[in-house]
Parts: structure tokens; sequence; C-alpha cells
């Protein structure tokens, strides 16, 4: 059952057993205790306390659950109930860059007065436009749709927006901000018809290739919260992208450039072009592949494992590598397990034991640019078949011996 604050509350027990008529029934609700009253029909109605003596409503509820018990004669309890005291001031708790919206959605029936931003009880007697009655959420003062919804982090991005049902605030100012613009707030700027305009802000955020943000609107004369939908993705071009193909490789909507001179991944406008010695920075070519780890770093001389190369610039997609080697063998590219940039997988063939054991690897990527690594491979003779090959002879049979007898040589 759910309670705002009534004098009464009335608990329909079934199969409620028979009560003398000098047994007394009292109801208990925290510390208040109050005579109940049972009617012919079996209702017990109880009396509720001042809402001072409710317990507070929780932070993260618009509502406290309170437990209201039933006794005879003060030491047998008959029932329990849990009843719920809502607050429809709480309701925006839930959201607050959305509190109309939130107060006349809840469970309670509250309405919303648009003129000093407040959640109240329903008030048949309060009409007109400054009123949203319970569910009637799409009369909510808002503002929604923000073109663009990317905005790439270290670049001032002008934001537009759409405001609906705002006339009531006619004439009135509204300011922007979200918790990355660190308690800074941007007037707004109306345009034509329904839109406005927030001329942007210079993000920093490196936590995550990209984030959700949601901007709040005020209304500036009470610094009251409007209700606001204008959520964006806020990204880092250089986050996840450490090298210039995985910059490359990045999805053509963000708009990320491999800045050469500063070494970096970064959003195309903050790329000038004359530093980089080519027009259009979405052609500079990639390095050279590096090789930063070969795993393992031993084999067999009779091959047949697989290596994981690791490194950087090895390409954006698997057909871009042309060729492996290892100690100057052919290395068989393993196109299934190939990670873009950062790793090569291959499996190494045999070595002839006359030629060296050890030596460099390399790889050869999509336009004939080659990368060597500084670590060494080293295939070595398998213990089972080195003493194979040292025991073999022993193994085999041995010739027979042929031999010829002079008789006259022996005297008897």
């Amino acid at each position: 059952m759910y309670i705002q604050f009534c004098i009464q509350v009335k608990i329909n027990i079934p199969s409620l057993p028979a009560i003398g008529l000098a047994d007394r029934l009292l109801c208990s609700i925290k510390s208040f205790n109050s005579e109940g009253t049972m009617s012919d029909s079996g209702q017990v109605s109880c009396n509720l306390p001042h809402p001072s003596l409710i317990p507070h409503t929780p932070e993260d509820q618009d509502f406290v659950a309170v437990a209201v018990r039933l006794f005879v004669n003060e030491s047998v309890e008959l029932a329990t109930r849990e009843f719920k005291f809502y607050n429809c001031a709480a309701t925006v708790r839930k959201s607050q860059n959305t509190p109309c919206m939130a107060c006349v959605a809840s469970l309670w029936g509250c309405q919303w007065n648009t003129r000093d931003h407040t959640c109240s009880d329903m008030d048949e007697s309060e009409k007109g436009p400054k009123i949203i009655k319970h569910r009637q959420g799409a009369r909510c003062p808002q503002f929604e749709n923000p073109d663009p919804v990317l905005i790439p982090v270290g670049y001032k991005t002008r934001i537009s927006f759409e405001g609906i049902n705002l006339d009531i605030y006619e004439g009135r100012v509204f300011t922007i901000g979200t918790e990355l613009m660190k308690n800074t707030e941007e007037e707004v700027k109306v345009e034509n018809g329904p839109f406005y305009t927030f001329s942007g802000f210079n993000f920093s955020y490196d936590k995550s290739p990209e984030t959700n943000v949601l901007f709040y609107v005020k209304d500036k004369e009470s610094g009251k919260k409007m209700d606001s939908t204008l959520n964006v993705t806020l990204y880092n071009c250089s986050m996840g992208r450490e090298d210039c193909s995985l910059c490359k490789n990045a999805d053509p909507m963000y708009r990320c450039v491999w800045c050469a001179k500063q070494r970096a991944c970064v959003y195309e406008k903050l790329c000038n072009p004359a530093q980089q010695g080519v027009e259009d920075p979405h052609n500079t070519e990639c390095p050279d592949p590096q090789i930063t780890d070969i795993i393992p770093r031993f084999g067999p001389m009779r091959g047949g494992i697989s290596i994981t190369i690791r490194g950087s610039n090895l390409g954006i997609h698997k057909e871009d590598i042309k060729s492996i080697s290892v100690v100057g063998e052919p290395c068989n590219h393993q196109k299934e397990k190939y990670s873009v940039s950062t790793s090569v997988v291959c499996e190494i063939g045999p070595v002839d034991p006359k030629n060296d054991n050890w030596g460099q690897v390399e790889v050869e990527v999509k336009g004939g640019k080659r990368g060597t690594s500084t670590i060494y491979f080293t295939y070595r003779v398998n213990t089972h078949d080195y003493y194979s090959q040292l025991l073999l002879p022993l193994l085999l049979p041995l010739p027979l011996l042929s031999c010829t007898f002079n008789m006259e040589a022996f005297s008897f």
C-alpha cells in the first residue's frame, strides 16, 4: 500500500480470529502506538503518526517503507503489513536532468509546476499551462536532439539542439553545462524557430576511447534545471590508437588522422597539414613496422609450432601481411589469428641443420615496408630427436662378418 499522509490506514486481514469485547487492538508504527478499531467486516483501522515521526525518505528513493504491526492486548502479534510513504518532491532524485518527466511518470500520481520547478501531490484545483499533470510527460518543457552527437576531445565543437514546450519561458535565458565542463556553464543562444546553439567546450578526457556526456540546461533566472536529453559521445582519437595503423583503422565517423610530427592519432582539425609535409593528413603513410617481441623465442629444428610476433604498424588488414621469415626461412601466416597492427602469428617450418639455427624475424607489409626484429629466434634440437639421432647407429643390426678359414693353416 502506498500512502502520502492521511489520518488513518485500513488493513484487511484474511481469516481474522475471533476477538472478544474485552480484547484490545494495538497498532504499532515504529515508536508510535495507537488503538486499532475493527469494523463488522473484519477490517482494522489504525491511526498514522505525524509526518515528522515517519522515517526520512532514503536518498536513492522517492518513498520509505514502514511496517505497521497489529497486536492483541499488546502482547500477541496478529499481523504485519508494509506501507510505503511516498514523497513527490523526491521523485526528481532518480533523474535530475529530466525533473518534469520523472515527476509526472512516477507511481504516485504527482504533478509538475513549470513556474517554480516543483513536484507535488496531485491537486485538481491547480490547472493551467504551468501545471503538468500525471502521465503528461509530452507536455514537459525540454531540450532534445543534439547535433552533432560525436564530439572530439581537444576541439571546441558547436552544438545545436531543439527546445519544445518552452512558450511559458519566452524571453528567458538558459545556461548549459555538464560535469566534464568543470563547473563552467555557458549561455545558450536562441536561433530560428525552436532551435538553440551552444558554442562548445574544449573537453579533455583520457580514461577511455569514448564516454557518454549528458548536458543539463538551467533556467538562468531561477538556477533550476530544465528537462534535457542532450546526450552526446565524447571521444579521444589517441586512446587505444597508439600507432599509425591503429589510427587509420579507426571508424571514419571519428575523422581521426595520424599526425606524423606529433607522432599521435588526433582529430583531423587538430593536425596542421603544413606541419606534416602533406596537403591531406588522411594520406599520411605509416612508418615501417616495428617488432618488439617474439613468443616463444625458441623452437624445434623440425618446425611445426606457431610463434606470435608483436609490434606496431603491422598492417591494418590481415591481407596487408605479404611475407614473414624466421631465421631466413618462410613462416606460414595464420591469418585467422591476426590482430590489427599489433600482432601476427605464423607457423615456422623446418630449418637445415647445416645453416645458422638462430637469427632475426622479418615481416613485410603492403607497400613493401619491412620490419626486422632486434630480438633473435633460435632453433633448438629437440632433446628426443637429439638422442634418437645419437643412438640410431647403436640400434641398427651389426653387419654379418664374412670369414674364410684356411684349414691348412691349422694343425691338430
